[in-house]
């Protein structure tokens, strides 16, 4: 029979229900509404206990106060399996698509001491947010109508709060403070199996990605420029040059800092339990430089063939930067021996996805050959070593569909989900998603296999200017008897419908909308 609690100090109805029937109430809740009913009374601070397996670090001062403390307590840092480095950076200057002939107001900054590219963007914010309120839409969903349309936090308020954030962020970076955070924290830690780097935290305009320590302690209301990361962030920031690895890298300094802490920690402790690597970027254009790998002498590189070839290592999400990688000789690193041999390492594999930021409507295509940046996917992905795959990821390729169709008929019966999103065929007058998922259909038996054991497919692609998900309709083509959702593609007076889905197929989907349900994977056992 259930237990009934009774409690001298409490006499809510809550406290007379089966203590069963309260951790399954419990076991429901956000950890900050769990936080609140601990603070109600003993009883609860008792039985109501944070459900703490993840925590998060950055160059801000207060999640790295958090994640410490977290470390130095007994048992919260039992439970922890997951580090999520928050990449995203408050800069010193943001673009604006002004900058050319925005006018300087030099009394009105002499005054308030704010530059007009953080007037331009706040104010640009603020109309948006109340844009969505006035039509209704789905956005800046933490703000209050009443805030936005008194302007709570005035462009004033919102620069100071935004010159704390960028003064913390300074400080820790000169001091190298998240280093010593993670270096402690990987100590501290056992049950730790997944690091993740990502730059999505911030989201959208009060619609955070992640809601980190840093982000619960901002002002509710706080109208400010969303952190970015990584080149390509800032939408109207325009890089003219590409510089070599090692000196652009320091764009790049959350991956320097977890792949040189990781692979410290690994040699130092052989018997640690982390075993996946994730690079987190959700179909936003951006990833790490290609020009990695055009050095296998520099640490980050030996850091990852580190990472990648520790006993039981099993997943590895790779995004890639390509801005401005257009000659022969550069693209020559898919095909090379150095970049084959980052994932070889990894022989416990079961989880793989490889991104690019690759922009294939730029004109610059139409003079360089695309069939020439084409690299087998053989060359790239060693299958014959992954015999325990469970999920591989392609996105942003150029690829021919008849590699493609080759590659795909030799991955393991243990794949789960599969991932083609994105891709551009070559020769254009040769190959489709139309005419790739017809031969999957045709030739993969997949069909015929038991429904549990059909992999779960994903597709993304660009259409009527968003981002549209078929997954749902390719999924239903290939196993079920739906119709193919993409067009011909084939005729030499329209290369570009090889991507077009039909105008009533697919879902609109916003990444970053706390609303968008990712595909999520458990810790690989």
């Amino acid at each position: 029979m259930a237990l009934s609690v009774q409690h001298q100090e409490s006499s809510t109805t809550l406290t007379c229900l089966p203590i069963e029937l309260l951790g399954q109430v419990i076991s429901s809740l956000h950890n900050s509404d769990i936080k609140n009913l601990r603070e109600t009374c003993t009883f609860f601070h008792k039985i109501a206990q944070l459900r703490l397996n993840r925590v998060f670090l950055s160059t801000n001062p207060r999640d790295i106060q958090v994640f410490t403390a977290v470390a130095e307590h007994d048992v919260l840092r039992l439970g922890v399996q997951e580090i999520i480095y928050d990449d995203a950076r408050f800069w010193n200057e943001y673009a604006t698509p002004m900058d050319d002939w925005l006018p300087e107001d030099d009394e009105l900054q002499a005054a308030t001491g704010i530059p007009s590219w953080y007037r331009y963007l706040y104010d640009d914010d603020v109309a948006d947010a109340k844009d969505s309120f006035e039509t209704g839409t789905e956005t800046c969903g933490g703000l209050a109508t009443k805030e936005v349309s008194e302007t709570l936090w005035n462009v004033e308020e919102s620069y100071k709060n935004y010159q704390e954030l960028l003064q913390g962020q300074t400080e820790v970076i000169s001091q190298g403070r998240d280093i010593d955070a993670l270096r402690f924290g990987l100590l501290r830690f056992p049950n730790l199996r997944r690091v993740t780097l990502t730059i999505l935290t911030h989201g959208k305009l009060s619609e955070p990605f992640y809601y980190t320590p840093t982000i619960r302690a901002l002002p509710s209301g706080l109208i400010y420029p969303l952190a970015r990361g990584w080149p390509g962030t800032d939408m109207y920031d325009e890089e003219l040059y590409g510089e070599t690895w090692g000196g652009e890298k320091e764009k790049w300094r959350g991956f320097c800092v977890l792949t040189h802490g990781i692979a410290e920690h690994i040699r130092e402790n052989p018997a640690t339990r982390i075993s996946e690597f994730s690079i987190e970027v959700d179909q936003i254009l951006a990833g790490i430089s290609l020009r990695l790998f055009d050095d296998t002498e520099c640490s980050e590189y030996k850091d990852l063939i580190t990472v990648l070839s520790y006993p039981g290592f099993r997943r590895f999400d790779l995004p890639l930067d390509c801005t401005y990688i257009w000659g022969r000789q550069e693209w020559a690193v898919f095909h090379s021996r150095q970049f084959h041999d980052l994932p070889s390492n990894a022989t416990d594999l079961q989880h793989i996805s490889l991104s690019t930021n690759m922009d294939f409507h730029s004109a610059l295509w139409e003079v360089i050959s695309r069939e020439e940046r084409r690299p087998p996917l053989r060359c790239i992905f060693p299958i014959d070593k992954w015999s325990n795959l469970r999920h591989f990821s392609l996105s942003r390729f150029f690829v021919k569909q008849e590699d493609a169709m080759d590659f795909l008929g030799i991955l393991p019966p243990t794949l789960k989900s599969l991932e083609l999103s994105h891709l551009e065929f070559v020769p254009w007058y040769a190959g489709s998603y139309r005419g790739l998922f017809e031969e999957m259909r045709r030739s993969l038996g997949w069909r015929e296999r038991a429904p549990e054991n059909q992999p779960k497919i994903v597709v993304f692609v660009e259409g009527r200017g968003s981002l549209i998900d078929v997954s749902f309709e390719v999924e239903d083509y290939l196993y079920n008897h739906g119709d193919n959702p993409f067009t011909v593609g084939s005729n030499p007076l329209f290369r570009e419908k090889r991507h077009y889905v039909f105008s009533d197929v697919g879902t609109k989907v916003d990444v970053l909308s706390p609303g968008y349900k990712r595909l999520e994977f458990p810790i690989y056992d």
